[in-house]
């Protein structure tokens, strides 16, 4: 009967012990290190027409994306472009469905290399939704050099060479978009602005 007790205990404590680790759950994680974006970057980059600039006097440098299963936005990269390194940059992010703005924070960001900032408010992201990323800089003073961003252009002797949309994993960025110059949505140039989504 001892025995019986002894190992009826035993299969208890071990059965609660499952119950525990099924209950456990995963904690998610922010890689920046490898991002959807920095793969839909680099595949535009490659391309032999793509040429790396610092350019675009533009307050909004943006570009518009969706994602083909539902996502949460963890942390946004950029480098900085601004004289004085102390000035913020607005990161919004849009539904251009319904016309909200599902992320709007303000951000400093490194001058010397992409530094990312981790969100403190959740963001989802639904699936097959068309979004746009914006980085907008209005505090440019008297130079609008200020303004000034990291981007892959698309272009040969021939003229501007088009290669959105490109794909990485679940992410599809569709176009670009500046604010000046009357250019529309454009689909040979790619703003350098890192989102990283949970994994």
């Amino acid at each position: 009967m001892k025995k019986f007790l002894a190992l009826l205990t035993v299969l208890i404590y071990f059965a609660s012990c499952a119950d525990k680790d099924d209950e456990q759950t995963t904690q998610a994680v922010c890689d920046t290190t490898n991002s959807e974006f920095k793969q839909v970057y680099t595949a535009f980059s490659s391309a032999p027409t793509a040429h790396a600039e610092v350019t675009m006097d533009t307050e909004i440098h943006s570009y518009t994306f969706f994602v083909s299963s539902p996502k949460t936005i963890c942390s946004f990269g950029y480098q900085s472009a601004h004289a004085d390194p102390t000035v913020p940059y607005l990161i919004e992010i849009v539904n251009n469905v319904t016309s909200a703005v599902v992320y709007s924070g303000s951000h400093i960001f490194s001058t010397t290399a992409t530094s990312y900032v981790s969100l403190t408010t959740t963001v989802n992201l639904q699936a097959n939704i068309s979004y746009t990323i914006r980085r907008i800089q209005t505090n440019w003073g008297t130079d609008i050099g200020n303004t000034i961003g990291r981007l892959s252009w698309s272009y040969d002797s021939s003229g501007d060479v088009d290669l959105l949309p490109l794909t990485s994993g679940d992410l599809t960025i569709t176009s670009a978009y500046f604010d000046a110059f009357g250019m529309g949505q454009l689909y040979n140039m790619l703003p350098y602005i890192d989102i990283v989504f949970e994994s």
